[in-house]
This record gives C-alpha cells, structure tokens and sequence, in this order.
C-alpha cells in the first residue's frame, strides 16, 4: 500500500543527466519480490550514452484486522450463518480482493440455554495476495428464548354444571411450563383467574362457580428458564352453571310421647347456604302416634344461585 517515491527511486550518477523509472514514483507495487527498473540519459549524449539498471524490492502483506459480527439464535435452534468485517484495506482495496471464507468456533452447542457465548473467528480458507490475517477479534453469540406455540385448545369435563360443584379442564396441546388457564363471564371482554385452581398434573384445573351464567375458558402455556410465555389458545371451552341444589342436612329426631307438641327439638334441618326453612307440620303441632312423616322446604336467600328445595324424615310418636 505504500507508493513508491524517492526513498526507494534514489539511483544516482557521476554526471549530468535525468533518471527514468518503471514502476514511477507514485505507484504502488503488490505484494512479493518486486523489480525496479532505471534509465539514465545523460546530459552530454556526444561522450556518454544512456544507460539502464535495476534492483529488487521486497514489499510485505498489509495486515487486516478480521472481527466476528454478533449474531444471535433461539434456543434449540441451528446457529445461522456467521460473518465478520474486515479493517485495514488500503489503495482503495474492499473485499473483492479476498477469496476463501474464514472458519468460526464457539462455547455454545446446539443444547446450550439462553445467555452469551463468545464466537471467535480463524482464518479458515482465506487468502490475499496483497494482505495478511494478522489479527482476529471475538464477537457474541446470543441465545435467546425460543418461542412456542399456544395451546390446541381447552376441554371441559362437563358442558354444564350447577353452583355448589366444580368442573375440571383440560389443556390441549404440548407445551413448555405450567399450563395457565383464564374464566370470562362476559364473553371474552375480560379475564381472571376467579373460581380457577390448579390442579396438579401441570395441565389441568378445576372451576367452582359462585354465579349461575355462561364461562368461557382459555389457556396459555407459562413457559420457563428456555421458552417464553405463548400466546392464548384460540379456542375456548364453553361452560354453562346452572343454579344449584342447596344441601339440607337433618338428623332424625328422637321418639316423642303423644301429646307433645313439634319444636324446634324435631324441626331442626339445616343448610350451608343462606336461606329460611319452613316445616309441614309445622311447630305446636301435636301428632298421632305412629310414625309421621315431616317435611321442610328450604328456600335461599340468593334464589338466582340456589333452588327452592324440600327434604323429609320421619318422626315415631309413641302413644301414652
């Protein structure tokens, strides 16, 4: 890259006259074992002739600087094609004086999880005429996350169920972490996790209604340490609650002696649902002796939730 001048075209005579150089001054020789060529013509052409000479100059590679661009991959994915740049072209030389490809080394392998690595670069098939590989720089592979697919779907166990049960829901599809699962009571317009728990196979849940209406279900996969979060499934798992059947819980009473009149002792039944009981027969009723038959209805106090039911027992009255 350097251009020849007076440091290497320097011949000199005895006598009066100019010099002729090839290459001439200015130029600027490749790389290798070159020749300097010289005429002489003197001033005084009646007693001298002109005269030609040469002498050998040994010009040395240009050094390049070769850098590994980053690159960057997903987890389990292939490394892509690697590249590097190259500093220190002179006599406005680029690339097109480079042939062969240089050759790339890295701490990562196929099963390596996301973080950093370092990519180092060699001079592989390279080859210039002109230039020399003096210097390779690292760069940084990066692996990333990966990304996955959403879930194939959501299935319920049941299309309906009633207030005081609980459905169970399965996740379709593989998928990287825990399975998150989402309920929406007004048709998709928002999502929570309300009335969900899970359950603990990594892909299913349960819902426990507290409202009678229709739910919509969707799921995502949660992802972990090398995948990311996916994306929702795009369908969704219909489930109709229904209002349900309020428990009655009632011993049965203890024998009476005729005469005795129904209290609360015998017309007890009770409920974990809010609501009011009433009883046929109902209380200071005095009962044939035998066996009698008493009834209680419970009604709820939240009648959109819970039905109106009746449950009964039987009662022996022992005569005097």
């Amino acid at each position: 890259g350097t251009a020849l001048d007076t440091a290497e075209l320097n011949a000199t005579a005895f006598i009066p006259g100019t010099f002729a150089y090839s290459p001439a001054t200015g130029s600027v020789l490749g790389a290798g074992i070159q020749t300097l060529g010289v005429t002489f013509t003197p001033t005084d052409l009646v007693n001298y002739q002109a005269v030609s000479s040469s002498t050998s100059l040994a010009v040395t590679k240009a050094p390049l600087t070769v850098t590994a661009n980053n690159a960057s991959r997903q987890y389990g994915a292939s490394n892509p094609s690697f590249s590097v740049v190259y500093l220190g072209f002179v006599n406005s030389d680029t690339t097109s004086v480079i042939s062969g490809t240089p050759s790339y080394s890295s701490n990562a392998t196929s099963a390596s999880t996301p973080g950093t690595y370092t990519l180092t670069p060699a001079a592989g098939s390279l080859s210039a005429a002109n230039y020399t590989f003096a210097t390779f720089i690292d760069g940084t592979l990066t692996v990333t996350m990966a990304n996955q697919s959403a879930p194939t779907g959501m299935l319920s166990a049941a299309p309906s169920i009633s207030i005081g049960t609980f459905v169970t829901l399965s996740v379709e599809g593989a998928g990287e972490g825990e399975a998150l699962v989402q309920v929406s009571a007004d048709g998709g317009q928002t999502w929570t996790s309300n009335g969900l728990s899970y359950d603990y196979n990594g892909y299913q849940y349960d819902f426990t209604p507290t409202a009678t209406g229709s739910y919509l279900f969707k799921a995502s996969w949660a992802g972990n340490s090398d995948y990311n979060p996916s994306a929702a499934s795009g369908s969704y798992a219909l489930v109709t609650v229904t209002a349900g059947l309020p428990p009655i819980t009632w011993s049965t009473p203890a024998l009476i002696t005729y005469g005795t009149p129904l209290s609360s002792a015998q017309l007890d039944a009770s409920s974990s649902v809010a609501g009011s009981f009433s009883y046929s027969p109902d209380t200071g009723v005095v009962l044939n002796a035998g066996t009698q038959t008493l009834t209680a209805t419970f009604t709820p106090t939240d009648t959109s939730s819970y039905e109106t039911v009746s449950a009964s027992t039987q009662l022996t009255v022992i005569p005097l």
